[in-house]
């Protein structure tokens, strides 16, 4: 019961690619040791080791807080169980994670079920054309 509404209906849905948006983008040039670990390391560890951008993660949490949104995070990769646990390691308020496959997918659901999705991957917000489906930094223009 959010903001007293004890009705059925669903909040409006945020959908967020968590892959790109949770974890920092990596700066500058690696070491030579950096990429000898890389090398090594499996695409699950790569992925799970990222540095998690604090900055999303109040973002998400003043969304949960101040606003009535349902927050969907999307994932392309198959580490949904992992994603879990860095979630929850965080305390990063959301409503479900999904696991999607194709882009199609996001296309699909951007014209039937999500209000907003956001993205910071000009191509694939590029391949998704539709109204709904924006930058990052155009949040703060739709939450307000």
């Amino acid at each position: 019961m959010l903001h007293n509404d004890i009705s059925n209906k669903q909040a409006p849905i945020l959908a967020f690619n968590v892959d790109n948006l949770l974890f920092k983008e990596k700066q500058g040039k690696s070491s030579i040791i950096d990429r000898v670990k890389s090398l090594i390391q499996s695409d699950r560890k790569k992925y799970i080791n990222r540095d998690i951008d604090m900055t999303f993660v109040n973002t998400i949490n003043n969304i949960w807080m101040k606003h009535p949104y349902s927050i969907y995070f999307i994932t392309f990769y198959p580490y949904k169980y992992d994603l879990f646990t860095i979630l929850d390691r965080n305390s990063v308020n959301y409503t479900s994670l999904v696991e999607l496959y194709e882009w199609d997918e996001i296309r699909r659901r951007c014209g039937l079920q999500f209000t907003y999705y956001f993205d910071n991957d000009e191509e694939l917000l590029s391949y998704v054309s539709m109204k709904n489906a924006l930058h990052i930094r155009e949040l703060p223009l739709i939450i307000k």
